[in-house]
């Protein structure tokens, strides 16, 4: 978040995984890696970023397990940074700054989204999971 907005990316209609939807920028932790380190890790290769202040909003659950097997997602509030964002690979069509209530609106990558930003809108976040 910065200035009271969320960053999220259009997510390409080619991608197999949640085509023409907005997400958080992130992806998947590889082999033993630590949500942390996949966040600064996935981050830097797809925004240019590297998180220097965050906390853990939530872990979902994947909402398709029978198509995308039993992923869970770490999602985090990133609310300082090195770099500036900008869309680096193909995964995404666009990115951009949406005020929280704007954002529950788009069609989204998980139905959770909504009460998230709902809930960053208004302040509230909890550093658990």
């Amino acid at each position: 978040m910065r200035d009271g907005k969320v960053l999220l990316g259009k997510r390409s209609d080619l991608r197999s995984f949640y085509p023409d939807v907005w997400d958080v920028p992130g992806g998947h932790n590889e082999e033993g890696e630590p949500a942390e380190e996949a966040l600064a890790r996935e981050l830097m290769e797809e925004i240019g970023v590297v998180p220097t202040e965050f906390t853990r909003l939530s872990v979902l659950a994947e909402i398709n397990p029978q198509a995308n097997d039993t992923f869970r997602y770490d999602i985090f509030l990133v609310t300082d940074w090195t770099g500036e964002p900008e869309n680096l690979t193909d995964e995404h069509t666009a990115l951009r700054w949406f005020d929280p209530g704007e954002a529950a609106l788009l069609r989204l990558a998980h139905p959770e989204y909504p009460n998230m930003f709902a809930a960053l809108g208004a302040g509230r976040h909890s550093d658990g999971a």
